[in-house]
């Protein structure tokens, strides 16, 4: 009877050494899985955090107040905005106007049922300019279904047209980046609040379209902004959209991991009132 024989030692060392090396096989490809896992990760939670930004600002901008860029409480910029979101009814006929107050046309028998209170925003528009005022007072001017709405900080330059000229309550809102802090900033009224950190680049481009559909995007080194209109070489240009332009990164591994969202944002109109021309108080 043939005894069974052991291994030899040359049967051992072949087979650790294969043992040793399927597992460095299979260790390498779980840690390059990993790694590949950590970027994505990294990837994903970079995008998910512009998507959601985005889809707040270009939310609040489709619902700016006929369209229209106003000129505080920031003045826009490429890393700066400021709209206006109506906060009432329709807008309040003006039937006078001066430097500090405006009477106003309402059937409101009491100044709650007016619905304008001290420190409101108000938006003047007289079709072809309008103002941002913040509202100092309000009572009743002693005509039948008047009200005056004082504005002591602010002369009102605008002129009056007493058939167009029209008063409505809005929120003035505005969003600012600062590179140095890699933050996005929201403002509405005296209040600035964070709205989104570690953005480590924003861009706002004000693009313009002609009658004849030419696009032209403002380029600030050129000037500061020229409103929702301007004219060169005499075409006259509109603004139609705001690009907005974000980057974001996210550490993986100790290397940065970089993306980037684009959101476009038509700005609508009525078509029956526009801001035109945004004035500063005089």
């Amino acid at each position: 009877m043939r005894r069974a024989r052991g291994f030899t030692l040359i049967e051992i060392l072949v087979a650790l050494a294969v043992l040793i090396t399927v597992t460095a096989i299979a260790y390498n490809g779980m840690i390059q899985s990993l790694q590949t896992q950590s970027d994505q990760e990294a990837a994903t939670n970079s995008q998910a955090k512009l998507r959601r930004v985005m889809e707040v600002i270009t939310q609040d901008l489709r619902s700016a107040i006929f369209g229209g860029i106003l000129n505080q409480p920031y003045t826009p910029t490429a890393r700066a905005v400021s709209f206006g979101l109506i906060d009432g009814g329709a807008g309040y006929p003006v039937v006078n106007k001066q430097d500090h107050y405006a009477d106003i046309l309402s059937a409101a028998a009491t100044a709650s049922a007016l619905g304008i209170g001290v420190n409101d925003q108000l938006l003047m528009v007289n079709g072809a300019q309008s103002i941002v005022l913040s509202v100092s007072g309000v009572a009743q001017n002693g005509q039948p279904s008047q009200w005056r709405l004082s504005h002591s900080s602010c002369r009102n330059p605008l002129a009056y047209a007493p058939t167009g000229t029209l008063v409505f309550r809005i929120r003035a809102m505005g969003i600012r980046y600062d590179p140095d802090q890699d933050t996005l900033y929201t403002r509405e009224g005296g209040t600035e609040q964070a709205m989104a950190f570690d953005i480590t680049n924003f861009r706002i481009d004000y693009v313009y379209t002609s009658s004849s559909g030419t696009l032209r995007t403002w380029d600030f080194s050129g000037g500061a902004f020229p409103g929702m209109t301007f004219t060169d070489a005499g075409t006259t240009y509109t603004l139609q959209r705001l690009q907005v332009v974000m980057e974001a990164r996210e550490t993986s591994r100790g290397r940065a991991i970089t993306r980037t969202y684009t959101g476009q944002v038509e700005l609508l109109n009525n078509g029956t009132y526009a801001i035109g021309t945004v004035v500063s108080c005089s």
